[in-house]
């Protein structure tokens, strides 16, 4: 289900047992406050809810390379493919804005289908087709304005701006193609932090291959 075990155990001491009003603690510190007085009487309810947010709490607070650990477990319990070294390179760059969003390793490997996809990219959506179809003159237009801008997030945000405003189009209506070309899904993080991930080659070659 995509748990770490330090969140389990969070949420399964909390369960029937309090120290105060701590909800989110170590292992560590469980082990030291644990007495037999605080063992609650009411009977335990189990929360999925609560038990995501306790999760999400102990994953955005874990040293990535324990995160990469228990990743890789997951991805082999639920018989995906392992990432590759460069695949790993690329989570590594993206977790600091990853972690914002997910709760377990399940959100984690929907997030980073922009990474474990390769070229070129097939849509089996008739929908996320389409779009692109209808959106092609407007990616085919600004391709050529990505070889030459500075690679970083304000420079592309920037251009990006200024290029829909140009087209007198919202930004969410540019962001819409280009997160399916990166990507192929149309569920993934902002277009902005996959595309200074990728690099700006990896990024024009997929879009050209839409363009």
């Amino acid at each position: 289900m995509g748990y770490i075990p330090e969140g389990v155990i969070n949420y399964l001491c909390r369960l029937g047992w309090s120290h105060g009003d701590d909800e989110i603690f170590s292992t560590s510190q469980a082990k030291l406050w644990f007495n037999l007085e605080n063992i609650g009487k009411g009977p335990a309810r189990l929360d999925l809810k609560k038990m995501e947010f306790v999760n999400k709490q102990h994953m955005s607070k874990t040293p990535y390379k324990m995160i990469e650990k228990y990743f890789d477990q997951y991805l082999k319990n639920i018989g995906e493919d392992a990432l590759s070294t460069s695949q790993k390179l690329l989570l590594n760059s993206s977790f600091d804005f990853l972690k914002i969003k997910i709760k377990t390793f399940c959100d984690l490997l929907e997030q980073i289908t922009f990474i474990k996809v390769n070229r070129p990219i097939l849509i089996n959506d008739e929908k996320l087709n389409s779009l692109i179809i209808n959106n092609k003159k407007l990616l085919k237009d600004l391709t050529p304005l990505l070889q030459n801008v500075k690679w970083t997030r304000d420079e592309l945000e920037t251009l990006l701006l200024d290029f829909s405003s140009s087209y007198n189009i919202k930004f969410g209506e540019l962001a819409r193609p280009i997160r399916i070309v990166l990507s192929g899904k149309s569920h993934t993080p902002s277009i902005i932090d996959m595309m200074t991930v990728l690099g700006r080659e990896e990024t024009l070659a997929r879009l050209y291959d839409f363009s």
